[in-house]
């Protein structure tokens, strides 16, 4: 295909996506499928035009590949209670990760909810994490119910393995921050009362205000150094008890050699002193830990491989096909996985063509085509038509859970270690 014939493809109203020849042609434009069509008439039936004037362009495009029935697990009481975070009588609240959310009118469509179905009370969205914290009336709205209206807007929530465990809330943060208004407060303090050395105005004449600015500078330099610095000093006494050099030794030597020679200065000597390097120094460097905490909580994930993994699966039973925990699989149990699903634990092959994309578990994007009777393993995303499994492990022996040990016990064995902590140990000593 030329360039030229590329760009006289139409463009979708929706998604903007470019329009193949079996494109959908309206009265308000062309769509690249039936699916951006139908949520374009369906944000357009609630009045919500002004979602396509935030910006040009923002829809998500709707997959038509996966069966319908594919949330019928979510019918399910037992399955379905480690996802709600809250529960009384008319109202429950959940928290669902949305990875395709990506700009500003994602955000106003999904804050605007309540909208498309009264049931929902409210919802808010956390950019940074992806995540859409949902309040609805549960005897009017189902959660199945909620989450395939988000499926029809082409924001399909990623429910995982790893949903039902609580949050773990990092206190330390908190600690840290006071500790950096405290430094902030005593640093622009010190640097006030500074002013006089900083402009070189001869105190001489007023001894007795360059003795108290001293003192005064003095005892925030004490706050800051019992208060802020410990920071610092915890973690460099906690890598000595490990016989180990971190980087926040010398931090803490520098920081000692400054308060010392301050007290010295000021009760001995008379003279300013270093109050406002110490505060400046332990200011700037507690900015910098609280950047890199906040960098790693929005880069952290849970180190579980049930995170990777679906919350249920669909069983074959004498009875029919039901939903069912992966917890709750046993060897033998014969498993229904279809197109664009995670194979949840090492299974045989019994029927259907497999074609699996193994790049969770080994990095190779290139599927693997699996004949009837041959293994396949836990991490695995079946591409294609539905298949039928039998199990031969439980997810916890699964091939992927001794992935994850095998790499735990690489990092212990070979003691992996920060860059920094690697450098300090012979930067220090010189």
């Amino acid at each position: 295909m030329t360039d030229s014939t590329v760009s006289a493809q139409p463009i979708c109203v929706h998604c903007g996506d470019r329009c193949a020849k079996d494109s959908i042609a309206s009265e308000a434009g062309q769509f690249c499928c039936r699916g951006c069509k139908t949520v374009y008439d369906l944000i357009h039936s609630h009045n919500l035009e002004s979602y396509y004037e935030i910006e040009s362009r923002p829809g998500q495009k709707v997959s038509s590949s996966r069966p319908d029935d594919r949330f019928g697990w979510l019918d399910e009481e037992e399955l379905i209670e480690p996802l709600i975070r809250f529960k009384d009588r008319d109202n429950s609240h959940i928290s669902l990760a949305i990875p395709q959310i990506h700009c500003h009118s994602c955000i106003w469509l999904l804050e605007n909810l309540y909208k498309f179905n009264r049931a929902i009370t409210s919802s808010r969205v956390d950019f940074s994490r992806r995540i859409v914290s949902i309040e609805f009336q549960h005897h009017l709205l189902s959660l199945r119910q909620l989450v395939e209206l988000l499926s029809s807007l082409g924001y399909e929530p990623e429910i995982r393995g790893g949903a039902n465990r609580p949050e773990i809330k990092d206190r330390s943060l908190r600690t840290l921050v006071a500790r950096l208004a405290v430094a902030g407060f005593c640093f622009g303090n010190v640097m006030l009362l500074s002013f006089p050395e900083y402009l070189g105005i001869d105190m001489a004449n007023d001894e007795l205000y360059a003795r108290l600015f001293g003192y005064i500078g003095l005892f925030l330099t004490t706050l800051v150094y019992f208060f802020c610095a410990g920071e610092f000093f915890k973690k460099a006494l906690d890598g000595l008890k490990l016989k180990q050099i971190n980087m926040d030794l010398p931090v803490s030597l520098g920081i000692n050699v400054l308060f010392f020679r301050s007290i010295y200065d000021v009760v001995i000597l008379s003279r300013a002193g270093y109050a406002d390097s110490l505060c400046a120094l332990v200011f700037l460097l507690l900015i910098g830990r609280w950047y890199q905490k906040k960098s790693f909580q929005s880069l952290s994930f849970d180190r579980d491989y049930r995170s990777y993994l679906p919350l249920a699966v669909i069983r074959q039973t004498e009875s029919g096909l039901k939903p069912v925990s992966i917890d709750k699989l046993s060897e033998h149990d014969v498993i229904v996985i279809r197109n664009q699903e995670l194979i949840p634990t090492d299974s045989i092959l019994i029927n259907g063509k497999a074609n699996i994309d193994y790049s969770f578990v080994s990095g190779e994007a290139a599927p693997v085509r699996i004949k009837p009777g041959e293994k396949i393993y836990a991490g695995g995303r079946q591409i294609g038509a539905k298949l039928l499994l039998e199990v031969v492990r439980k997810s916890s022996a699964s091939y992927l859970l001794q992935l994850w040990e095998k790499a735990s016990d690489f990092e212990q064995k070979t003691g992996l270690k920060p860059v920094s902590d690697r450098v300090s140990l012979y930067f220090t000593p010189i």
